[in-house]
């Protein structure tokens, strides 16, 4: 949505839409039924600011149950295990779901669904809504610092009908300022999807 706090400037709504449960929005995350992710890894790792994959930072997403099942992608209210990762100066990445369209280059437009949380399981900020309670995505250029540095590190890498959940240190995120409702240093858990890939002008400059 374009008045996005996520944005530094320069990204636009499109119209794109998904169908939605507009009350399940409307619900905060501590009241969400946590997420359960369909990759069988799920370690979480870092993007090494160039949004490879490199798997450096071990095992944190997996959470065990008392039944022994498989692990689980951790849902919101268990979202302060992330908080070992505070430290850390590089965005951090989990592929959800593998997508199976194109990926996206550098000065492409990037058209992407997301929810935001912080550590303690807040919802602070999700993709907007039209009229029809259908979501649009918000479109920005890649490598064109229209969004914050922990998306640009996060988001190269997926391909489109991808899924990947990015654990985003302050320190790629909004700092010792913070904005808006996001407090100062705080850490920053994003669940995206990029929805389409829409060829742009690469960023001069850049």
């Amino acid at each position: 949505m374009a008045g996005s706090i996520l944005l530094t400037g320069g990204a636009i709504a499109y119209g794109y839409y998904l169908s939605q449960d507009s009350e399940e929005d409307t619900k905060t995350a501590n009241q969400r039924t946590p997420a359960q992710g369909s990759s069988s890894s799920l370690s979480v790792n870092s993007t090494g600011g160039t949004g490879q994959l490199l798997g450096q930072n071990g095992s944190v997403a997996g959470v065990a149950n008392d039944t022994q099942e498989p692990s689980r992608l951790p849902g919101p209210e268990e979202f302060e295990l992330y908080e070992e990762y505070a430290d850390e100066t590089n965005a951090l990445y989990t592929d959800v779901e593998v997508g199976s369209g194109n990926e996206p280059s550098r000065g492409d437009q990037v058209a992407i669904v997301y929810k935001g949380y912080l550590t303690d399981g807040t919802l602070f900020d999700q993709s907007g809504t039209n009229d029809k309670g259908q979501i649009e995505p918000i479109v920005f250029t890649l490598g064109a610092g229209q969004v914050i540095r922990g998306w640009e590190e996060g988001v190269p890498g997926m391909k489109v009908g991808g899924k990947r959940r990015l654990v985003i240190p302050s320190s790629v995120g909004y700092g010792e300022q913070g904005q808006g409702p996001i407090p100062p240093n705080a850490m920053l858990i994003f669940d995206v999807e990029l929805v389409q890939i829409l060829p742009g002008r690469t960023p001069s400059g850049l």
